[in-house]
């Protein structure tokens, strides 16, 4: 009796210390948490809209299974809280957990939770408060409306004065920014200078330099001091610029670029003449895959070179494969650059477009989780992509010597990598070779095939893994025996292994690694050469998933809505279609 009574009293501390941790998330490390707890959860309102947030957080890249983000109106209390809240993420542990979650509602607060899938399917919720789901909310105001009819006027004095028409609201105030290109997006507002902050409805900018465009935008500030901007042409920004001596300190530079024989890149530009008493220093010269045409483009361009003031050339060797633009600016001696995008002189608006072959530059291989693991870097960005895996007991002198029974797969370029069971004891050179029988390939260890690779070592060290693995396994089997009994159909499924080894390959290696492009390829082609039913509903499932990470919400439905799917993954079925549902309202 007393042994009982122990017990019970046990559990009763056992229980009020997980409820204490559930409420305050008294979880001081990371490395104390199970493994299915994400954390480190925040949640911010994205500056300048008033419809999107921020939400980050950490997982365990060890936990084998998925996450699931969800988002309430109210705090997550208890496990009705959790749910009603509406799903708006799922991440593998290996993901960056980043999501921007959009379409909020103004006057309204929003609170986050990130649990593992698995055990919310199960009903296991653990809610820890500032550790995996937020504490504090995002609250959307109800914006007060944008400010209209934005006007900038050059004065005699060479001031600028900028006129709008304020919007309704009490205790509103005014940010007034200025720019050297168009201030039509947020973005372009976050690289903009901000030089002003009023009440006012009007502003007079004395400090306009003399030669240069200039572009303007006015946000709103509310009472609780976050600030606004719905960019509208000429009501909140101006679509014309304001210059006073001249657009551009210097001449129109008329940049041009050319492709060569050897795919290097000429940009050629006429010389300057400078507007003012500055001095020419030389030029800036500046590469991008987008046309270079704003403040915010440019900060994202490489500056490749500084040349001096006689120069009116420069190449660009071998940039590689890709698009490219250029930009060009004028540098003088006190440090200015002449950024301007008026004339449209100073970039180019065709790509140079280079295109090479796809090749491989370098093979290596791992042992993982008794597997091994082929990897290459290529470089190239036409031609064929698809590429045969070899293996044979010696090094071939090129393609011509592979034999068809020498080939254990195919793998497309761009994956970089190929996963095989470990091979029997021996020894082994594994290659990889474009699939293009007209061709003869050199192959070269380390460049295109692996150095030798002797099993003779890593078998006992595997037989030993696998023995340590079978153990913890019948463990785990055991301890989950009983709950797994009484789950339904759909949720046994969850934890059974898959009979088919290239379909955990593809969901593994492509789907989780966010290669869906390539993952649907792969699931499509097992698809048909598979007469199981369930192993058929998983790849249809998750290429149903491929659709939603890629936003074809229509195509994953139509997946989804299939008795396969319905009848072998019935939880899963819900889970999806719900969310590719609420995604098409």
């Amino acid at each position: 009796m007393n042994a009982i009574k122990k017990n019970i009293i046990s559990s009763f501390v056992a229980i009020i210390t997980w409820c204490c941790i559930t409420q305050t998330g008294a979880y001081p490390q990371e490395e104390k948490l199970p493994e299915h707890i994400a954390y480190d959860i925040k949640a911010e309102r994205i500056k300048f809209t008033n419809d999107s947030a921020k939400i980050t957080w950490k997982m365990n890249p060890n936990f084998n299974g998925e996450f699931v983000v969800g988002r309430g109106q109210g705090e997550f209390k208890n496990i009705d809280d959790v749910l009603k809240a509406k799903l708006v993420g799922v991440f593998y542990p290996t993901q960056d957990g980043f999501l921007i979650d959009r379409d909020l509602q103004p006057g309204k607060s929003y609170y986050y939770i990130i649990l593992s899938k698995e055990h919310l399917l199960k009903r296991e919720i653990e809610i820890i408060q500032g550790v995996n789901c937020t504490s504090t909310p995002i609250i959307i105001s109800t914006e007060p409306g944008i400010v209209t009819n934005i006007s900038a006027e050059l004065k005699k004095d060479s001031s600028v004065m900028i006129k709008w028409k304020n919007p309704k609201g009490d205790n509103l105030k005014f940010c007034l920014y200025r720019s050297k290109s168009l201030i039509s997006s947020p973005a372009e507002l976050e690289v903009a200078e901000k030089i002003a902050t009023t009440d006012n409805n009007e502003f007079m900018d004395n400090n306009i330099p003399e030669y240069g465009s200039f572009f303007y935008a006015v946000t709103v500030v509310d009472k609780n001091n976050i600030e606004y901007f719905s960019p509208e042409p000429d009501k909140n920004f101006t679509t014309k610029g304001v210059y006073r001596k001249g657009k551009t300190l210097s001449t129109p530079l008329n940049v041009a670029a050319f492709l060569t024989d050897n795919n290097s890149v000429i940009i050629k530009w006429e010389k300057s003449k400078s507007r003012t008493d500055k001095e020419l220093s030389g030029y800036e010269i500046y590469r991008s895959d987008e046309v270079i045409n704003s403040l915010l483009k440019l900060r994202f361009a490489t500056l490749i070179k500084i040349v001096d003031a006689e120069t009116i050339t420069y190449r660009d060797e071998n940039p590689g494969p890709g698009k490219y633009f250029y930009a060009v600016f004028s540098r003088y001696n006190d440090g200015t650059v002449d950024i301007n995008f008026e004339d449209e002189s100073s970039y180019t608006k065709t790509p140079i477009i280079i295109n090479l072959p796809f090749k491989i530059t370098a093979m290596t291989h791992d042992i993982i989780d008794n597997k091994l693991v082929l990897k290459w870097n290529y470089v190239g960005n036409s031609g064929i992509e698809e590429v045969e895996i070899f293996r044979s007991k010696i090094i071939p002198a090129d393609s011509s010597k592979i034999m068809r029974d020498d080939i254990i797969g195919t793998e497309n370029i761009k994956a970089g990598k190929f996963i095989i069971s470990f091979p029997e004891k021996g020894t082994y050179f594994y290659g990889v070779l474009p699939k293009d029988s007209t061709k003869i390939t050199e192959i070269v260890p380390e460049i295109n095939a692996t150095k030798v690779i002797n099993t003779e070592n890593n078998h006992s060290k595997i037989e030993e893994l696998e023995k340590t693995k079978e153990n913890n396994k019948s463990k785990r089997i055991d301890n989950k025996k009983e709950d797994n009994e009484s789950l339904p159909k759909g949720d046994r499924n969850l934890l059974e292994l898959s009979k088919s080894d290239k379909l955990e390959s593809i969901i593994r290696n492509l789907f989780y690694k966010g290669k869906y492009e390539l993952a649907k390829r792969e699931l499509k082609k097992f698809m048909d050469l598979s007469t199981d039913p369930l192993s058929r509903g998983k790849a249809r499932l998750f290429l149903a998933r491929c659709y939603i990470e890629t936003g074809d919400y229509k195509k994953a439905l139509l997946l989804l809505n299939n008795d396969e799917v319905k009848n072998n993954y019935p939880e899963d079925f819900r889970f999806w279609f719900d969310f590719a549902t609420s995604k098409l309202k």
